[in-house]
Parts: C-alpha cells; structure tokens; sequence
C-alpha cells in the first residue's frame, strides 16, 4: 500500500470537494445510528465558509483519497497557541490501516511548527475506536461537552506539546473531566440545549 500525506489546497473548491466526499462516506454508519454529526452531511458551500481558514491534510493511497483530518490553530484563554484537531475521517475499506494514525502524527507536526502549547479535539462517547485511537496517541480525556449540531455528548481530548503545559497532569485532567462532566451533565442536554431549570438558574448568574 504506497501511502503518502499532503497539504489539501484549501482555495481549490475541487479539492475541497474530494474532502468533503470523504467526510460523508467515512461518517455514513453515523447517520445510520441516528448520530448528528456535521461532517456527514455537510454540504462544499458550508465547509468553504465554515472552515476556509482551516489547515487540511489527505491520506492518498494508491492515488485515491482514502482520508482527511483539518485542524485550526487558536489561542486560549492564556494567550497560548493551540491546535484544534477535527475531522478525521477514514474510508471504511482502509479503516485500521494506520492511516487515522498517519494523518494525526502529520497534524501533530504542523502544530509544533506553529509552536502550540497542546492539541485538543473531540468526538461522540461512543466513537470507541476513535477513542482508543486518540488515547493511544497520547491524548487524555480532560472535558465533556454538548453541542447544538450534534445529538449525542462529546469527549474534549488534549494532547499536551511543551513540558510547562498544565494538561501533562493527569491528576489536573481528571479534576478538569470531573468538573466539567457535572456541569455540562447538569445543565444541557445531549442536543447542546439548556435544560429548563438550568435556563432559570442561568439568569441569575
């Protein structure tokens, strides 16, 4: 299988075309499970305005696009530079392959040149082998989140790049889990909407 990575030209509306059809066939099984995920079901001229400052990477295997991974670079609340990893997506006929693994080294690379202080992403608690694939690269579960455009709750993972950066504690993660699990828990539901007593407490606060 002769793999390569490379950069996909964000301002080719053909390129970003090839992107987005990868995004749908690898996330149909979600829309088959009744899983709101964006990616799925996205259309070019959503992505194009969405994401057009987005970074994107494809997985080429024997000339035939077989994956995508984007991801953004931000800044904290700290001012420290960030990577925001999001859709990664794999063909299903090359799923555990390596190249879900292969895209998020090569994204790894790109965030250190930017000097980023850790890389954060997330996905749908029971996107197991997506879980596992990210824990195994070294990312921790330190959040959990609900989102408007999704009907499931997310795992917020992050990776930490420099020595000094806070998300090396796996004591600071688990308390950072802990915390935000009960917030988010307690105040929406998995459709990212505020649940009714929330909404009053929500305005005294």
């Amino acid at each position: 299988m002769a793999l390569r990575i490379q950069r996909i030209k964000m301002d080719d509306v053909s390129a970003v075309q090839n992107a987005v059809n990868v995004l749908h066939a690898a996330f149909e099984e979600r829309l088959r499970n009744n899983l709101n995920y964006i990616a799925a079901t996205i259309t070019l001229e959503s992505f194009l305005l969405k994401y057009k400052d987005a970074i994107g990477l494809e997985a080429v295997v024997d000339d035939e696009i077989a994956g995508v991974v984007f991801l953004k670079i931000k800044k904290d609340s700290g001012q420290n530079n960030f990577a925001y990893l999001f859709h990664l997506a794999v063909l299903p006929k090359y799923a555990r392959k390596g190249l879900g693994t292969a895209l998020a080294e090569n994204a790894l690379q790109i965030a250190l040149q930017r000097k980023c202080a850790y890389m954060e992403c997330d996905t749908a608690v029971t996107a197991y082998s997506a879980i596992r694939m990210h824990q195994k690269n070294g990312y921790v579960i330190c959040g959990l989140a609900s989102f408007k455009s999704t009907n499931y709750y997310s795992y917020i993972f992050r990776k930490p790049l420099v020595s000094n950066c806070r998300w090396n504690s796996r004591i600071y993660c688990k308390v950072c889990f802990c915390v935000s699990f009960a917030k988010c828990k307690f105040f929406r539901n998995k459709f990212g909407e505020y649940r009714g007593f929330a909404k009053i407490i929500k305005r005294f606060i």
